[in-house]
């Protein structure tokens, strides 16, 4: 499946206008390594489908690298670590590929840095991807997160070195954020995981923001599903 995050030079048609309608029920997760936009992705699509929904989670740079490979045969790396100019080439793969995984009536769940961007933009090219479309945004103090990769490395059955990670994190988080202003001109300036920032228009990027801090996924995730629920983004089944 492919990432949202990839849609950064967007053509205007690279989504048929057609294809993409009011049926869909889009959800964008956003975050900083750690925060928790995985866990969060993961429990809201097991939480919906147990409700007898379709869903469609479109998780980090993993599911278009798959993707990429399956099609072309070409391994394309992440936000951080490729060149600029293999962008328009990625988002209009990306584009196709979400295109060939959608169906009417399902819930899409984009767990992606730029997410919330990712729709603004899109809605601004004409694209009307959904007539309900929520930003998430998860926040945690930096030493959590830090926390929180460092165990996830362990838990993969790596040798994972704190300080390393810690390195690891903070430079993924300047050179992404380097990378989206480099990508989009009009975000100079704008932090766009910064819940204070807003769009170039000063509108809030984002409906909800969670921080995480001190929170557990559940309880993360429940304020999230009553969110989503309470806005009308989906409808709770009888």
């Amino acid at each position: 499946m492919p990432n949202a995050e990839n849609y950064r030079h967007m053509p205007e048609d690279a989504v048929p206008k057609e294809v993409l309608g009011p049926s869909f029920d889009v959800i964008n997760i956003c975050a900083k390594a750690g925060a928790g936009s995985s866990t969060l992705g993961e429990n809201l699509k097991t939480r919906f489908e147990a409700e007898g929904y379709e869903v469609l989670l479109l998780n980090g740079g993993s599911d278009l690298r798959r993707e990429s490979i399956a099609k072309t045969g070409e391994d394309f790396t992440g936000f951080y670590e490729r060149p600029i100019e293999k962008d328009k080439e990625i988002d209009t793969l990306t584009a196709r590929l979400l295109i060939e995984n959608l169906h009417p009536g399902m819930i899409v769940i984009l767990d992606s840095r730029l997410g919330g961007w990712v729709s603004k933009k899109l809605q601004d090219a004409g694209v009307q991807m959904s007539s309900k479309v929520q930003n998430i945004l998860l926040t945690a103090r930096a030493d959590i997160r830090y926390g929180r990769v460092y165990q996830r490395e362990i838990s993969k059955g790596k040798k994972a070195n704190y300080k390393a990670v810690v390195n690891d994190t903070r430079l993924r988080d300047a050179g992404d954020k380097k990378n989206f202003q480099t990508a989009y001109p009009e975000l100079k300036g704008i932090d766009v995981l910064n819940p204070r920032n807003k769009d170039e228009n000063g509108n809030p990027i984002y409906q909800r923001v969670i921080n995480t801090s001190k929170k557990t996924a559940e309880q993360v995730t429940e304020e999230a599903y009553n969110f989503i629920t309470k806005q009308g983004l989906v409808a709770k089944k009888e």
